[in-house]
């Protein structure tokens, strides 16, 4: 049994975003210009919005653990000693003085930024009290779910000892109207309640299970969201990631923690 405090409420925001603008050393090493699709001339892309995924080649994709090296602008660094520096980094940022939710990295992209320069693209994720928030890597493509609400961001770092982007950091989101439950429904319980909803047809190989908050925006009567005073429900849900080898496609499966309920899935048609 798991003991979970839960919030009913947050403020509902997609991205509470900050960007370093320091040095945004990303830009100046790979002397990146490109065509402006208005005026036809060459140009920096624009810092207010700028996202390297988008202009920089892609090496490969890590878990934040991984002890892979790769030489960023300044010395050779290990993924997690970078994810390491890069949550702290986040996460003691001076306002606000008190911070309720935390900023934390679920994998890592590695991206060539120079000849023999590389940076790291941390995907980052919400979490309050030591449990993560539904999560789906932008640039997903799945299925159409109204109520599924994920939180996503980035970060990306070219100097072993700096940040040069953050977008989304989750410091400003408070949580209220907390409720605790002392016990949740078993790891096993969730598996055989998924295994009873899917097809009897298909044995389906288990990529990942998570014990996540999922979160579904609070709407008026004519199903839309406040948006000078959103609000949501949170809930614990047992998250079940699960690969289809028949269609080759991978399929996420929910039900609530608390008391079972709740099944729900979408599929995922590919991932960038």
């Amino acid at each position: 049994h798991l003991f979970l405090p839960v919030s009913s409420v947050f403020p509902y925001f997609y991205f509470t975003t900050f960007f370093c603008f320091c040095q945004l050393c990303s830009v100046a090493l790979s002397d990146l210009k490109i065509n402006d699709p208005m005026t036809g001339e060459i140009r920096y892309p624009c810092l207010e919005s700028f996202d390297p995924s988008d202009y920089m080649k892609k090496i490969a994709s890590y878990l934040p653990d991984s002890t892979e090296l790769y030489k960023l602008s300044d010395k050779e660094t290990q993924i997690n000693e970078a994810v390491l520096f890069f949550e702290n980094y986040v996460n003691t940022l001076p306002y606000p003085k008190e911070k309720n939710c935390r900023t934390v990295v679920r994998s890592v992209d590695v991206f060539e930024v120079a000849n023999d320069i590389y940076g790291f693209y941390f995907n980052t994720n919400k979490e309050y009290l030591g449990v993560q928030f539904d999560y789906i890597k932008s640039g997903t493509v799945h299925s159409d779910y109204e109520d599924y609400s994920p939180t996503m961001g980035f970060g990306f770092m070219v100097e072993s000892n700096d940040v040069d982007i953050i977008d989304a950091t989750y410091l400003l989101e408070t949580a209220e109207d907390i409720m605790s439950y002392s016990k949740v429904i078993s790891l096993e319980d969730a598996a055989k309640l998924i295994g009873d909803n899917l097809s009897n047809e298909v044995i389906f190989e288990v990529q990942m299970v998570e014990l996540i908050y999922t979160t579904i925006p609070t709407r008026d009567e004519n199903g839309y969201i406040n948006v000078d005073n959103p609000s949501s429900k949170n809930t614990p849900s047992w998250k079940f990631t699960l690969y289809n080898p028949n269609d080759q496609l991978v399929y996420v499966c929910y039900v609530d923690a608390i008391d079972g309920n709740n099944f729900r899935y979408y599929k995922i048609f590919e991932t960038i």
